[in-house]
């Protein structure tokens, strides 16, 4: 479940469309000023091609481009000057790529960008040196990745909606989500998950049930998840959501709903 940024208005005076494209050569690379003539676009999408590159001043006099879709091609490597005069660029999609890094000054021009597409690649960490120029960045998409590790989030303040499912996270830090006031939806589905540090448990209780996603996690019905198992039963009894009540957990084996387990069950010392 992924919630779209609603207020981000694109002038769709022009759009120019290149999906599947063999008349401009695009099998390889996004040449220096292919679109050069093209000053007033608004939208463009060059989609399902075989891009592999995407080289310096690309996009170069497009000061009126709002919207970027690269995504359904082969891209490795974008230039760091590549987006330099698109600096009103609101929205880019370079989902199902083969990006494993970003540039570090990549998106220095485009401090307007509210949402970052970059599911279905091969990050193997969140790119937070390039990203946190993005001030206003609200909805950052990293599911599908290769990530195994979320580290300290707090250079990325204005993020809204993260959505993390479907990589091979086994280890959250325990201040990664700390400072993103803004949070109001996480998505962690689909992936290794054993255990959660408490000090998650602030930000967990500052959101709705509905928009944390945790499910198809090995969570364990164990002392260190003591608190999520509480909060699991607590947010239940208020919303009585049948579907988002549905997390478990592991104990001896054996898969148990986190709404019906038994905290007396645990011997935690300390709690």
């Amino acid at each position: 479940m992924k919630a779209p940024i609603k207020n981000v208005e694109i002038q769709r005076k022009t759009l120019l469309s290149l999906k599947n494209c063999s008349i401009l050569n695009l099998r390889e690379a996004l040449q220096p000023f292919l679109f050069a003539s093209k000053k007033k676009i608004y939208s463009i999408s060059v989609t399902f091609n075989d891009i592999t590159i995407v080289q310096e001043d690309t996009f170069q006099s497009l000061v009126m481009l709002q919207q970027l879709d690269l995504c359904h091609n082969k891209i490795q490597n974008i230039d760091e000057r590549a987006f330099t005069d698109a600096w009103k660029l609101r929205i880019l999609k370079l989902c199902h790529n083969k990006l494993k890094q970003l540039k570090k000054n990549l998106f220095l021009s485009n401090v307007e960008l509210v949402s970052l597409y970059l599911e279905n690649n091969f990050f193997e960490n969140i790119p937070i040196v390039s990203l946190k120029v993005l001030k206003n960045l609200k909805l950052l998409d990293l599911s599908a990745n290769n990530i195994q590790f979320i580290p300290s989030l707090s250079a990325l303040s204005s993020i809204k909606f993260l959505y993390l499912s479907n990589n091979k996270i086994r280890t959250i830090a325990s201040n990664a989500f700390d400072g993103l006031q803004h949070l109001s939806m996480l998505l962690l589905s689909g992936n290794k998950i054993n255990n959660l540090p408490e000090e998650m448990s602030i930000q967990f209780h500052l959101m709705d049930l509905g928009q944390i996603i945790l499910h198809d996690n090995p969570l364990t019905c164990s002392c260190q998840n003591r608190w999520l198992i509480s909060w699991q039963m607590k947010r239940c009894k208020l919303h009585n959501n049948t579907k988002e009540c549905a997390l478990m957990c592991f104990q001896n084996g054996t898969s148990l709903f986190m709404e019906n387990f038994d905290l007396n069950n645990l011997i935690c010392g300390m709690f």
